[in-house]
């Protein structure tokens, strides 16, 4: 019946957490992917892989791990009261020795909670740089700074493991203390039964009896101490989940405007669309009409790009009113009615069809035919397993970075939004790719799409309709009280 009992309780325990942890997993994808770009920034990329990746550590908790202790504790309290019973006095031998003991391991946990922390920030700082150092590998072996980047990963490995050693210390210490309270009950409570028993006090049987159930609720107590220490290990765990959880959610989940299809779309106009970049603020008036390839130009090329990425929800615009077809939006509205594509292209775990289509079976037609039409389905072929290959299961890269970069564009186009920003689309391109890119955003303008492009090829150049220049002006006290105003 115990063993029965037993079962039923772990099989539900484990139910619950499979089935909390799948929740959690989607509770924090969905806080993470509309968080707002500043608050990613602020969390930073380690932050966001340590809050992911601590959803399984935390399973004990789920999974009835740490209530398991307080299951067995009414044992223990019936083995103790037994003692009490047998021995009378003799029972506060356990209880004062693991009274004792529990006031060690609670100071302990609250030096082991600070190095926690800690050791979970040098962690993410590790991931961190691991995860940009992965991004930027070529960019590393150009510059031949390998040396300086090994010194300066030996140097976050060092300090992580520093702070790692010390919070493993301080838990083995509390583990330490209570094999010793284990060990501690069964020596005093025979010591001084046996005087008890040399003086008459206590019957030798009342002895065998009396360590026989110290020793059986050792193993409730010795749990039950051990919840703190459990609650210690996944303390850093479950503050990175917290981080995570508490991310406040753009506006794009506020709006409840209807979306924008390519029919629809008139005009987008962001008056005095400002960032903030080294110090400067960059301002432009954008305009776009149905049917227009636009130029964003600057005096330095970073400007543009910016901007680019601001007024497509990478990053955050400083100021600026936005009208889609007359109408007062909000800048979420204009996300939501325009497609981004960065300078580097990049692909996520998957298939190759995951990543054209955006993980939207809807759009795999249209996504295979802009991949035809860019002239990518004669490399995607010649793949082991075409467009099925998967992508992150190994590090070889299976495409070039140009082929990456247009399977992105690819992406971009097949979705029915009526906006299409492209930052330098020509780039790692190579002269065939370039010219059908060219071919392809032509005949996307005349089929009624607007794109507001960052390219400094004349091939491209040559398509646009007008060229938007950002103006960049000192910060100054004025300028900021103005822009502060105006939010």
């Amino acid at each position: 019946m115990e063993a029965l009992i037993r079962f039923v309780r772990t099989w539900l325990l484990s139910a619950a957490a499979s089935n909390t942890e799948k929740a959690t997993y989607q509770t924090l994808v969905e806080r993470v992917t509309n968080a707002s770009s500043g608050h990613i920034r602020h969390l930073g990329v380690g932050g966001v892989e340590e809050g992911l990746g601590s959803v399984s550590k935390v399973k004990d908790w789920y999974s009835g791990g740490v209530i398991a202790g307080f299951i067995d504790l009414p044992f223990a309290l019936i083995f103790l009261g037994l003692v009490a019973y047998i021995g009378g006095e003799l029972v506060a031998i356990p209880l004062a020795v693991w009274l004792i003991t529990l006031g060690i391991v609670w100071l302990s946990s609250i030096r082991v909670k600070s190095l926690s922390e800690e050791a979970s920030r040098d962690d993410q700082d590790r991931k961190a740089f691991l995860i940009l150092l992965s991004q930027t590998i070529q960019g590393i072996k150009r510059q031949a700074v390998e040396s300086r980047i090994f010194n300066q990963f030996k140097s976050l490995n060092n300090v992580r493991s520093q702070s790692k050693a010390r919070e493993e210390e301080q838990n083995a210490f509390a583990q330490e203390c209570i094999q010793l309270a284990a060990l501690a009950t069964s020596v005093l409570l025979v010591i001084t039964g046996s005087l008890w028993v040399l003086d008459g006090q206590l019957t030798t049987g009342g002895l065998a009896a009396c360590s026989i159930l110290s020793g059986r609720a050792v193993a409730p107590l010795s749990a039950l101490v051990g919840v703190r220490i459990k609650l210690n290990s996944i303390h850093s765990a479950n503050q990175a989940i917290e981080k995570l959880s508490d991310l406040s959610l753009s506006e794009s989940l506020d709006s409840k405007q209807p979306e924008i299809h390519v029919s629809d779309f008139e005009t987008l106009e962001i008056k005095q669309a400002t960032v903030e970049r080294y110090g400067e603020l960059a301002h432009a008036d954008v305009t776009l009409n149905k049917g227009e390839l636009v130029l964003l130009e600057s005096e330095d090329r970073h400007t543009n790009s910016h901007l680019l990425s601001s007024i497509a929800g990478i990053d955050d615009l400083k100021a600026g009113e936005c009208f889609i077809n007359g109408a007062a939006v909000s800048i979420a509205s204009v996300t939501n009615i325009a497609a981004y594509c960065g300078v580097k292209g990049q692909l996520v775990s998957g298939t190759i069809l995951d990543n054209l289509c955006g993980f939207d079976p809807e759009r795999t037609q249209s996504a295979n035919e802009y991949a035809k039409r860019l002239g990518l389905t004669k490399e995607i072929t010649r793949l082991p397993d075409g467009l099925e290959t998967q992508i992150g299961h190994t590090s070889a890269s299976l495409l070039s970075m140009g082929n990456v970069k247009m399977l992105n564009i690819a992406t971009q186009l097949a979705s029915d939004k009526p906006v299409i920003m492209l930052e330098r689309p020509d780039s790692s391109l190579d002269l065939d790719a370039l010219g059908n890119l060219a071919k392809v955003l032509e005949e996307e303008v005349a089929a009624g799409r607007t794109l507001l492009v960052v390219s400094y090829h004349s091939k491209l150049r040559e398509l646009a309709n007008r060229i938007i220049t950002v103006e960049s002006r000192a910060i100054t006290v004025e300028s900021e009280i103005k822009q502060e105003a105006v939010v």
